[in-house]
């Protein structure tokens, strides 16, 4: 089973420092999972979450690690929590 280093964003737009970001984890061998947040299009978001994953999914940096990313639509979030590792 895959392990992932989560990054939860809106993505707008994608720009050099996001792909620094995850490239970071990539160096380290690690498998990165790009969440989308679907979030209401206003002045600040453009563009729907469809539109941001179909833009990702032709980056030359996700096509370069398809192996590596997931990239996914996910509901709008108010907070991430999780449990200890036992």
């Amino acid at each position: 089973m895959k392990k992932y280093a989560l990054y939860v964003g809106r993505w707008q737009n994608w720009h050099q420092g996001h792909e620094w970001l995850i490239n970071q984890q990539l160096e380290q061998g690690k498998n990165v999972w790009v969440a989308i947040r679907d979030v209401e299009q206003d002045i600040n978001n453009p563009k729907s979450a469809s539109q941001i994953l179909l833009e990702l999914s032709n980056e030359p940096f996700f096509q370069n690690n398809f192996d590596k990313i997931l990239l996914s639509i996910i509901p709008d979030i108010e907070s991430i929590n999780y449990g200890r590792g036992v």
